[in-house]
């Protein structure tokens, strides 16, 4: 048996327009977090080292935001890339809300996974979060991670069988989705 150590950098914490009720960073939270912008190209790249020299398998970038800014995914990707070459370690993100051409940004600079929570069913979204609507966080999977293959997407747990909320007869409204990038 092997373990795989993930390393997750809070590269943007306590930021979030979004109001999720389970997040300690939603804008709604009133946990004691740090709050700071989008740690620097160097730190992202430090912080990759770091992982490495702890024999991590992957290092995930993960930002509080609805959705990375231009500048934000340029600062991203710029440090991916450095990483990619010179470390050699493999990356994930979660970042938000993605498009079609954010999502091809961070393949092209090699981030192997992008994770994206959908939180919950279509029926109970609403009760979660009334900052955007359960489509938004199903357009991110369909259309900006499929088409690139950085399958990571969370399927909705409160409507599998026997999990909270569930309701006999109802079926997950999102197939459990995996795989990688070749």
């Amino acid at each position: 048996n092997r373990v795989r150590i993930h390393i997750l950098m809070n590269a943007k914490s306590g930021m979030c327009p979004e109001d999720c009720s389970f997040c300690s960073q939603s804008s709604k939270a009133t946990s004691e977090i740090d709050r700071y912008r989008l740690l620097s190209k160097e730190e992202l790249i430090e912080g990759a080292r770091r992982a490495k020299e702890g024999r991590a398998y992957k290092y995930c970038i993960v930002t509080s935001t609805r959705s990375p800014a231009a500048k934000e995914l340029e600062t991203i990707c710029d440090a991916v890339r450095v990483i990619k070459k010179y470390l050699g370690i493999r990356i994930c993100a979660s970042l938000g809300r993605l498009n079609d051409d954010a999502a091809g940004q961070l393949q092209s600079a090699g981030v192997n996974r992008f994770n994206h929570n959908l939180e919950t069913s279509e029926r109970l979204f609403p009760s979660i979060c009334t900052t955007r609507d359960y489509e938004e966080g199903v357009a991110t999977v369909v259309g900006g991670i499929l088409p690139h293959g950085m399958i990571g997407a969370i399927p909705p747990v409160r409507n599998r069988k026997g999990a909270p909320g569930w309701r006999p007869g109802e079926k997950c409204s999102m197939p459990d989705w995996t795989g990688r990038l070749s």
